[in-house]
Parts: structure tokens; sequence; C-alpha cells
């Protein structure tokens, strides 16, 4: 089975992540989106030390995702 992080991933509305942002969930829920993934992925893991972030980066427009 897959991990709930990645089934979220899947049910996600993106409509509102831009080009070139980070979108990162933890535990099945989303935590935050921006272009600065390291700031993003420290702030993740200060507030859930004990969990893996699953981050994953909006495509930029005119890339298509096979």
């Amino acid at each position: 089975m897959k991990n709930k992080n990645y089934q979220a991933f899947l049910k996600m509305d993106l409509s509102k992540a831009q080009p070139g942002q980070y979108v990162v969930l933890v535990d099945g829920e989303f935590f935050g989106r921006s272009k600065d993934v390291e700031k993003l992925l420290k702030d993740a893991r200060k507030r859930y030390p004990a969990k893996t972030p699953f981050v994953f980066k909006m495509p930029e427009r005119g890339t298509i995702v096979v």
C-alpha cells in the first residue's frame, strides 16, 4: 500500500500552487508551498521532527509530465 503522503498528493487540488513552487505534505496533510524549499523543509522538520516530509515541485509552464 502507498504511504498516506502519496495518497494525499494524488487527491490534491493543485490549482493554487504556482509553477516552480515546492509543495510539502507531512503525515498526509498539506504543510505549505513556497519557492524556498530550504526554509519550507526547515519549518516542516521543526514542527514535525519525527516525520518525513513529502516534497514535490510544481512543473514550470510548458513542461509535460508523463
